[in-house]
């Protein structure tokens, strides 16, 4: 396996594509074309032989999912039946108000 150390301007091109967020962006902030800018984080994922926007892309995007269906989740929560088991002295005497609370 290859070095893992960093060349400057490897470790710059990291840095712009964590601070911007997009490879267009960082490819321009590095003064370099998208095609070149590409290439040198690819070359770096090779000597580690690992990929190493992936798996933040994929925790974004589970964590978006999570977010957004939340709400859905809680809303359906609310909805629906619910069955209680008692003896049938409790709910004659304090179930009607218990219910009442909930509305």
């Amino acid at each position: 396996m290859a070095s893992p150390n960093l060349f400057p301007r490897q470790l710059r091109a990291f840095r712009a594509l964590t601070d911007q967020h997009r490879f267009t962006k960082a490819a321009s902030a590095c003064h370099l074309s998208q095609p070149a800018f590409n290439a040198l984080i690819c070359t770096r994922e090779q000597a580690l032989n690992t990929r190493l926007f992936e798996p933040s892309a994929r925790q974004l995007l589970g964590d978006f999912v999570v977010a957004v269906s939340e709400p859905g989740d809680h809303v359906e929560r609310r909805k629906g039946r619910a069955h209680v088991a008692a003896l049938p002295s409790l709910p004659r005497r304090r179930l009607p108000a218990i219910f009442a609370g909930f509305k």
